[in-house]
């Protein structure tokens, strides 16, 4: 495996631990915050009890560079995201698309659903069920039809709203705390989508800000990654 260097990140640290060749070790990219910059650090992390350990932190230090992010870069990256999306052929394409209701700082998700109802297109948001950790995607033509629930999370009025099955969804959107440019993507910890993906056989895309796009992640056998990598500078096709 090649050696990261992360020399081009302003007082960064040039930090290698060699990888162990023992089977039970494998390589995990953690990008970590720090107040003069930021750096990657190389883990060799022992058995898969450590796993739910890394990810946690990952998720801590992604938010916490998240937050450091002015107003005004958050808009304007943002609209560069929806921008870059608007010329997908999945976005022409799609009548229907399934996508969540962002919360701050996630890329902002409430302009593409006003884009999407504007160029006629169906939106359904999903409602989570935190019984069995499934979602259920849900038919909305306003956000009079939400309510906010745990954690401050926006979900549809299930009076309000009618049901939508995976095979209805034109393009699903999957979010994310972190990804990598091969699709995989590690998620706020429900493992919601992670149920859902293998029922849905449609385009996929998940997207993200500089920061969240990571040389690699912790791949467990049930991550199903995603097609395409929506950022501001550019669309990265993770598969066909």
């Amino acid at each position: 495996m090649s050696l990261i260097n992360t020399a081009q990140e302003k007082n960064a640290a040039q930090l290698i631990v060699k990888l162990s060749k023992q089977q039970d070790f494998f390589p995990v990219v953690f990008f970590i915050s720090k107040a003069v910059g930021h750096y990657i650090l190389i883990l060799n992390i022992k058995g898969a009890s450590q796993v739910t350990a890394v990810k946690e932190k990952i998720r801590s230090e992604i938010k916490a560079v998240l937050t450091t992010m002015s107003e005004s870069d958050y808009q304007q990256l943002s609209r560069a995201i929806a921008t870059q999306l608007y010329q997908l052929g999945e976005w022409e394409r799609a009548n229907l698309i399934g996508i969540t209701i962002s919360n701050h700082p996630e890329v902002d998700t409430r302009e593409i659903i006003k884009r999407a109802w504007e160029q006629g297109k169906e939106v359904a948001v999903p409602k989570c069920f935190p019984a069995d950790k499934s979602i259920q995607f849900r038919k909305i033509v306003s956000f009079d039809q939400l309510e906010k629930v745990y954690y401050g999370l926006w979900e549809p009025i299930m009076t309000e709203t009618e049901i939508v099955s995976a095979n209805e969804i034109d393009l699903l959107f999957a979010p994310g705390l972190a990804f990598t440019e091969s699709g995989y993507r590690l998620g706020f910890g429900g493992g919601y989508y992670d149920r859902f993906l293998p029922y849905y056989k449609g385009p996929t895309l998940s997207l993200a800000f500089k920061d969240q796009v990571l040389p690699a992640l912790p791949v467990e056998t049930h991550d199903i990654p995603v097609a395409k990598l929506v950022t501001p500078e550019r669309v990265i096709v993770c598969h066909d």
